[in-house]
């Protein structure tokens, strides 16, 4: 654990140059990555010794209908929607962004956004990867989900209760959509339109926060 967070403090440091004191972005950057890893890298490399088909059930190499998409394309205006008018309210803004500096560079907003990537990239392959396929090879559709969004949802009682009930919908919306398509690429790339648009609306709604365009 210790060696794997050597390259989450560098790019921890690279991310925050000209940000405020006191940052949290350490803590923020080595948690994403950390996740990253125990989530996505080390199941992968187990089922990779294990079974070659086990990765395969787990939705990795199939990308989904045209129809799924066209769905996921009407779904991303709606979350687009949704957190920009939620994204100023006092309860968002006290909880986002993560990191919480008040002076932002550019190189802090990409990398805070690289780092949501490659960590919901292994949340959703253990979530809605392993955890989803794994209950649908041996129980109803309907069993699969609950269990899945009643995990998905305790994780996200550390952030509060409402964002807990919230995630509810959204997990179910997006067991559905890997079901449908037998992949969890549609799951990855709605929790990453979430995830980001959350954050970039809650830098632009909070006063507070402001960042810096030039070298000075």
């Amino acid at each position: 654990m210790y060696s794997f967070k050597i390259p989450g403090r560098a790019f921890s440091r690279f991310i925050e140059k000209k940000g405020s004191t006191g940052s949290n972005v350490n803590t923020v950057i080595i948690d994403r990555l950390m996740g990253f890893f125990w989530l996505g890298v080390f199941p992968f490399v187990v089922l990779t010794l294990k079974a070659q088909d086990e990765i395969q059930i787990a939705g990795l190499f199939n990308l989904g209908s045209s129809g799924i998409w066209l769905i996921v394309f009407f779904l991303t205006l709606l979350i687009l929607v949704v957190n920009y008018f939620n994204a100023p309210r006092p309860s968002n803004l006290i909880v986002y962004p993560q990191i919480r500096d008040l002076v932002w560079s550019k190189g802090m907003v990409a990398g805070s956004a690289l780092t949501w990537i490659i960590y919901l990239l292994g949340y959703e392959y253990a979530f809605r990867g392993i955890l989803l396929f794994a209950c649908l090879a041996s129980m109803p559709a309907e069993t699969a989900v609950i269990i899945n969004v009643l995990i998905y949802s305790l994780f996200h009682f550390q952030k509060g209760a409402k964002e807990a009930v919230g995630s509810i919908p959204f997990g179910i919306l997006i067991c559905y959509l890997v079901i449908e398509s037998h992949s969890i690429w549609p799951a990855v790339f709605l929790h990453i339109v979430l995830a980001l648009s959350n954050e970039w609306f809650s830098i632009y709604f909070n006063p507070k926060i402001s960042i810096k365009t030039s070298q000075a």
